[in-house]
């Protein structure tokens, strides 16, 4: 028995690969693998990583789990900064693997600012307000510290630090690692592409525009823009452009 952590970090295709992995249990199942309902939150495993009573309530259901499957699949692009408690709780269950994939810093912090200004929670201050030197972001970013907590808790702890690009294909990494050889691999059906996609340069100053005129009434997100409209309707529709300008 065993289980297999990916654990972040953020903005490095986590929900793609939830997706894939959550529709895919066939394939999955014929490499001795399962995608863990126990401790999932929709698509990922945020309640099993973030509070140790959490987990402690769904061990019995992770242990019925490993009856079904010899090797569960957990994720969590906020795993990695789980604290001691959690990780107590979790190295109890089953033997475990962990993997994290890492981004470079600048890349993070634009693909971060960019995730801010698509929520449909982020208000114009907001954004205004955005801070790479904030301590939630720096406490992100410290990956080291991070890592060394894991091993202090399970010294043994057998841990795959990844590096991720955009080019990076985060479900092969993962089923590689998992030991889904090639050619079951290929039976994986992916999700549909764009799947959460970074906004340009023009969406973007778009977005904050319209939200700058927005800043007195309710929160408003590209998604909601985007839904039945292009950025050229939206400007001469939200904005009151001229075509051309």
């Amino acid at each position: 028995m065993e289980r297999l952590l990916h654990r972040g970090m953020p903005k490095t295709g986590s929900k793609a690969l939830q997706r894939t992995l959550d529709s895919n249990p066939a394939p999955l199942a014929d490499a001795g693998l399962r995608f863990a309902r126990a401790g999932r939150g929709g698509l990922w495993h945020q309640p099993l990583f973030r509070a140790g009573e959490s987990l402690a309530a769904c061990a019995e259901e992770i242990r019925a789990e490993l009856e079904l499957a010899p090797r569960l699949l957990f994720s969590s692009e906020a795993g990695y900064q789980a604290d001691r408690e959690t990780i107590d709780h979790l190295r109890r269950l089953a033997p475990l693997r962990a993997l994290l994939f890492v981004r470079e810093p600048v890349a993070w912090v634009n693909s971060h600012f960019n995730q801010l200004v698509k929520a449909h929670r982020t208000t114009y201050a907001d954004i205004v307000g955005f801070d790479v030197g904030s301590a939630q972001l720096q406490h992100q970013l410290d990956i080291r510290r991070h890592i060394d907590r894991w091993f202090r808790a399970v010294p043994d702890l057998s841990l795959c630090v990844a590096p991720y690009t955009r080019s990076t294909s985060v479900t092969d990494v993962v089923l590689e690692w998992a030991g889904v050889d090639s050619r079951q691999r290929a039976c994986f059906t992916p999700p549909p592409s764009g799947v959460n996609s970074a906004l340009g340069l023009d969406d973007l100053r778009l977005l904050i525009e319209v939200k700058r005129q927005l800043a007195d009434g309710d929160a408003v997100s590209y998604t909601h823009l985007r839904a039945h409209e292009t950025a050229m309707n939206i400007s001469y529709d939200v904005l009151c452009l001229k075509r051309g300008g």
